[in-house]
Formats: C-alpha cells, sequence, structure tokens
C-alpha cells in the first residue's frame, strides 16, 4: 500500500479484523495513518512479522503498540518523530528482532541504538541514514560496542561468537562519510 493517500485508519482497522494472517506490510508514504491506525491492526495482525512506515501521522505511541501487539522481524521507519525512549521499548517488545531501518528519524541517538543491539538478540542488519543527532554522535560509540560491516551500503551490524558486538572502528569513517554526504 505505498504512497496510497486514500489509505487510512479505517483501512488499517479491517485489516486487523479481516487479514489475521498478514505477514508484510508497507505503509510508506500514506499520510491519513496514524496511531489509532496501528493499535486497529495490531488487535487482529497478531502474525505480522515485517513492518514499513514513513512519512505518516505515527507518533513514538504507535511503534510501541505495533511492537507490543506483534513479533517484529523487520521493521523501517522513516521520517518520523521518533526518539531514544522508543527504540528502547520496540527493543524490550521485539526481542527477536533481525532487522531495522531509521532514516529521517532526528531525535534519535546512539543511546537508542545500544538498546536495539543490547535487547534484541536477533539482530543481524541495522541501517541508519539522515539521522541528525546519531551522526553527530558515531564517534562517541565505544570500538568494544559493535561492528558494522561495510560490504554494502547498509551498515550490517553482526554479532561474533561470544554475542558480544565488537569493533565499530572498521566502520566508523564509512558511516560518518555516508551521513555527511546525507545529512
Amino acid at each position: 500500500m505505498w504512497c496510497c493517500p486514500e489509505i487510512s485508519d479505517v483501512s488499517l482497522e479491517a485489516l486487523g479484523e479481516r487479514a489475521l494472517s498478514l505477514r508484510h506490510l508497507n505503509v510508506k508514504s500514506c499520510p491519513q495513518i496514524t496511531d489509532e491506525g496501528l493499535e486497529f491492526l495490531t488487535e487482529g495482525c497478531k502474525q505480522l512479522r515485517s513492518f514499513a512506515l514513513q512519512r505518516c501521522g505515527v507518533t513514538g505511541k504507535g511503534i510501541v503498540s505495533l511492537a507490543k501487539g506483534c513479533d517484529l522481524k523487520d521493521l523501517e521507519i522513516g521520517a518520523l518523530p521518533i526518539t531514544d525512549n522508543v527504540l528502547r521499548q520496540v527493543s524490550r517488545e521485539c526481542k527477536n528482532l533481525a532487522t531495522i531501518t531509521l532514516f529521517n528519524c532526528d531525535a534519535i541517538t546512539c543511546e537508542g541504538l545500544r538498546f536495539i543491539l543490547r535487547y534484541c538478540v536477533d539482530i543481524q542488519d541495522v541501517d541508519i541514514w539522515s539521522c541528525k543527532n546519531f551522526s553527530s554522535e558515531i564517534r562517541n560509540v565505544p570500538e568494544a560496542f559493535m561492528y558494522v560491516s561495510s560490504n554494502s551500503d547498509s551498515s550490517s551490524v553482526l554479532k561474533d561468537n561470544t554475542g558480544d558486538l565488537a569493533q565499530i572502528s572498521k566502520a566508523l569513517s564509512n558511516i560518518s562519510k555516508r551521513t555527511s554526504l546525507d545529512g
């Protein structure tokens, strides 16, 4: 349902009532969707595993409702007013999150990423770009905190054998270059 200005909370309510086995949903650029719509959706769509949204009327409250109502594996959030506190709540609700993409979320910082890395035990891929506060802080993340692969356009966070995340320094320059180009 990408870029559908007619899609609204009523549409998500109908999905929540009728599409009980829905597993993937993309509601990017659907400006009529709000927190209320996400609450309706999660009442019925408990099997939802992949969700993408951007440029809509959703706040942190709606993202947290989604996290509480579904066992998400993949989450993409763009151009929404989310904070580190929202990422903290998402990380505690979505322990099986494997992939997270955040872009144009200017209120998040490295602290929010720390929550994701600490509590999402299955995290494999993290892609963060054009998040102004995050890019200014990336140099302050401890080296022993994570390893970010620079073998593709996205930044992949990988766990080593011990379950610890190690060595961000190899990729800091790549992330810094990307954020300075995007920002």
